[in-house]
């Protein structure tokens, strides 16, 4: 059984609205919810939210950090979706056509899967489940829209992955400058400033659904790039030019090997 979840995050500066899936072998759930109890939060009922201030809230600074050690701590993968502000009211169904590329393109047509999307994706549940059949995703998939991030909780995951990848498009543009200073165990000095997209690209990189790596020839030097495009990244046809490379270059292939 796998499990699925997408919300977006929308930024007119940039002109584009970025979706993140995110994929778990097993329900985060209560991963989700512990992290929301030690920060005195209340599961159910409070959520978290990245596009919250957090500079100067200790607690959900914590809370953000468990929440990336979730995502990170289990073989869980991200594809994203990129398309641009006008499209707004396509987003759902460019959620599902990214869908079925993530789940046909890794090898996860075989499992059974829910998916699960937050609200305001589709003017009715009937319309997408008419999407999702015309797709071909019914009956490998079962469709979920207009769920709570609240009872939901592995939609917190998607929502902060979304942020957090819109914030390397927004670097990657020069649109974003902000540093931060550098985390545990991260390598660097705790009083070291780092770049936030530095930071946020150091763990993400692992996440994204990628081409698999061919076996290690003892011989040869490994190569430590991994394609990403065709296996986790989904961009509509009317995004621009200008956009499309930002988006390309910004996610096309991911570096595994060493951050520094």
């Amino acid at each position: 059984m796998g499990y699925l979840f997408f919300d977006e995050s929308i930024h007119t500066r940039g002109d584009f609205i970025l979706g993140a899936w995110v994929y778990c072998e097993s329900d985060p759930a209560p991963a989700v919810d512990a992290a929301l109890l030690a920060s005195g939060l209340r599961p159910g009922i409070d959520e978290f939210k990245s596009g919250d201030r957090m500079a100067d809230q200790p607690s959900f600074q914590k809370l953000r950090e468990s929440l990336w050690d979730a995502l990170f701590g289990s073989p869980n993968r991200v594809g994203l979706v990129v398309i641009p502000s006008k499209a707004r009211p396509r987003l759902g169904v460019e959620a599902l056509v990214a869908l079925k590329k993530f789940v046909t393109a890794n090898g996860l047509a075989s499992e059974s899967l829910s998916a699960f999307m937050d609200e305001g994706l589709f003017t009715s549940v009937e319309r997408a489940e008419r999407e999702a059949l015309a797709l071909g995703l019914f009956p490998r998939v079962a469709i979920r829209v207009e769920q709570d991030s609240r009872t939901v909780p592995g939609l917190q995951l998607a929502d902060m992955v979304a942020h957090a990848s819109s914030t390397l498009l927004l670097a990657r543009m020069g649109l974003v400058t902000k540093t931060v200073k550098a985390r545990p165990m991260s390598g660097f000095s705790p009083n070291e400033d780092l770049e936030l997209a530095y930071t946020l690209r150091a763990g993400l990189r692992f996440t994204f659904f990628h081409r698999p790596k061919p076996e290690f020839d003892p011989g040869t030097r490994p190569d430590s790039w991994v394609e990403v495009a065709d296996y986790g990244l989904h961009l509509s046809d009317d995004v621009p030019d200008d956009l499309r490379g930002a988006v390309i270059e910004c996610f096309g292939r991911a570096w595994h090997g060493c951050i520094r």
